[in-house]
């Protein structure tokens, strides 16, 4: 048997979500899947998806990976919007929709191309059901059309709001 040195000084542990802004990212990985299940447990039918590696290309977080998912599920939500919206803005910035309706695509037409996109965080669970803080993408944008610099978003809200709790104690006093 072989000795193996393994160097683990940059493996990180804990996954804590990358904060809230627009990122530069490339789509490392695209696969179209298949439900394991046909129902879930209220007995309404599954749908494929596409389950997509987002890496962050640039800036303190470069190199962190998003995981996000698009329905394949025709239709409307709860809401009345399109259910997979969030694909055709996803398949339109990649220039692969050419007129309205129906477009064909592979996974891998979209492996190596480069988008902006805008994550936020949401409660989610875990593969043990855990509820943990998770990345999603909210929006998505051309290469280059969104300021992708780090200036964080949400950093800038919460400076004002402990600025207005700042001014809302004083009041009080």
């Amino acid at each position: 048997m072989a000795r193996v040195t393994v160097n683990f000084e940059d493996v990180v542990l804990e996954s804590a979500p990358v904060p809230a802004d627009w990122y530069k990212v490339l789509i490392k990985k695209a696969e179209i899947k298949q439900p394991r299940e046909a129902e879930n447990s209220k007995g309404e039918k599954k749908f494929p998806y596409l389950n997509c590696q987002f890496e962050i290309t640039s800036g303190a977080y470069a190199g962190r990976i998003i995981y996000d998912m698009f329905t394949l599920k025709p239709g409307k939500d709860a809401q009345g919007r399109t259910n997979n919206r969030m694909l055709y803005k996803l398949l339109t910035v990649l220039g692969l929709v050419e007129s309205e309706g129906e477009v064909a695509f592979d996974d891998y037409d979209l492996q190596g191309k480069e988008i902006d996109v805008k994550i936020r965080i949401q409660e989610g669970k875990d593969g043990q059901g855990e509820v943990q803080q998770q990345n999603r993408i909210s929006e998505i944008e051309e290469l280059g059309s969104q300021d992708t610099s780090g200036v964080n978003s949400v950093q800038e809200t919460a400076d004002v709001d402990s600025m207005l709790d700042m001014f809302s104690d004083v009041s009080k006093g």
